[in-house]
């Protein structure tokens, strides 16, 4: 597993990205301004598998093209590394933390003869 901190300053944001390499992200909400309205600090998915032509000739939709979470601090958001994703910017005075982190999965080895 890997991690990170971010603190977005006011204005800051995340622009849209993924996580290649891993199977699994995670972000952690440390701090994260109050917000009324609006979208300041809202993180945002967007899933690739809401254009699978199978569905579409069924005239149903697989899954929803994207999702939105306005998080609130000491939550912890996890999702398939693959999902792009990005932060709006932080419309506050006060600073966006938070710890990422990704999580890449091995195949187990065998256990030798010796150790068994």
């Amino acid at each position: 597993m890997l991690a990170w901190m971010i603190a977005n300053l006011p204005g800051g944001y995340n622009a849209p990205h993924t996580h290649p390499g891993a199977h699994w992200s995670g972000v952690y909400y440390v701090a994260q301004p109050d917000v009324e309205t609006g979208s300041s600090g809202k993180i945002e998915f967007l899933d690739p598998r809401t254009d699978l032509p199978n569905w579409h000739l069924l005239e149903a939709s697989a899954f929803n093209a994207k999702k939105s979470i306005q998080p609130m601090p000491g939550e912890l958001i996890l999702f398939p590394s693959y999902l792009l994703h990005w932060v709006y910017p932080n419309e506050t005075s006060q600073d966006r933390v938070t710890i990422a982190s990704n999580a890449t999965f091995k195949k187990a080895r065998k256990a030798s003869k010796d150790q068994a």
